[in-house]
């Protein structure tokens, strides 16, 4: 007896903490090594529940994206979809509808980047009405592409997709356009030179330049700029701080006023920058999207 209850005392003691294995997630993540990133994060999941284990699944799902193993991705996505944070839930979708572009499952990929778009604002759900209209019309769904197509605020008649697109979010490439027969009293149209990506930071996919989005900690947004000012004064003061390069004030128009922001770090996913948030100690910090 004593023997079994040593060993299941032993079991529990060698079992990492969830928030272990998603901070090794995180790091492998950053470190590009997807295999451990995706192993790391499959075994958070498995020890939480809650909002801790969507967002180690939507971590797994991006792991196993860069990895280009589309269906398992699919499938880890799928479960943070339903993540109590809307915001997770959004990005969980447009990632699941990069998964299954690349499944060629083009109505179910539509559809994820449709139910991402309530939640996204602005530039950034615009932009997923409007992969979500080309991924229908791929799926000759055109009844609900024209729908997307006038949320996205694009003419409702269908025309030819420009030869490139800046789209400003990782994960997010679209459909190559359905090909066309070209008549054969026609001749072959000219080769066209492949797109290059204009930054070290892009990348070109279905001939559409990708730029990916990066995440900053914000103290606060305010109304007027000297407070924002004082809090910028207090995040230079701070040690942790003084690591993560000197806080910034943008400007953001919101419902006719603007708003100054203050932001601090340059980060390449949410899983980093909520990370760096933890060594800033106590305060009002968010992450968000990099504003410039």
């Amino acid at each position: 007896m004593l023997l079994a209850v040593a060993a299941m005392m032993l079991g529990a003691a060698c079992t990492p903490k969830p928030e272990a294995s998603l901070a090794n997630a995180t790091s492998a993540y950053g470190r590009r090594d997807y295999a451990k990133a995706a192993e790391q994060a499959a075994l958070a999941a498995q020890t939480s529940d809650g909002l801790a284990r969507a967002k180690a699944r939507y971590l797994e799902g991006l792991a196993l994206l860069q990895l280009g193993r589309f269906d398992a991705a699919a499938d880890s996505l799928r479960l943070a979809t339903d993540a109590a944070d809307r915001r997770l839930a959004a990005d969980a979708r447009v990632s699941l509808g990069t998964a299954e572009i690349r499944r060629g499952n083009y109505e179910l990929a539509a559809e994820a980047y449709k139910r991402a778009a309530v939640v996204l604002e602005g530039d950034d759900a615009r932009r997923a009405h409007s992969i979500a209209a080309r991924c229908f019309d791929h799926a000759g769904l055109t009844r609900a592409a024209e729908e997307e197509r006038v949320l996205a605020g694009e003419p409702r008649v269908l025309v030819a997709a420009p030869p490139r697109e800046t789209v400003r979010e990782q994960d997010r490439p679209l459909p190559k356009p359905p090909a066309v027969a070209a008549r054969p009293a026609e001749p072959a149209p000219p080769a066209v030179e492949p797109a290059k990506p204009s930054s070290s930071t892009s990348r070109i996919v279905n001939g559409i330049e990708i730029e990916p989005i990066h995440f900053s900690i914000q103290a606060g947004a305010f109304k007027e700029r000297a407070s924002a000012e004082q809090v910028a004064r207090t995040l230079r003061e701070k040690d942790a701080a003084k690591k993560l390069g000197a806080p910034r004030i943008v400007e953001k128009e919101r419902n006719g006023s603007t708003l100054f922001v203050v932001q601090i770090g340059d980060f390449p996913n949410r899983a980093v920058a909520g990370k760096a948030v933890l060594t800033l100690g106590i305060g009002t910090y968010t992450v968000e999207r990099y504003l410039e």
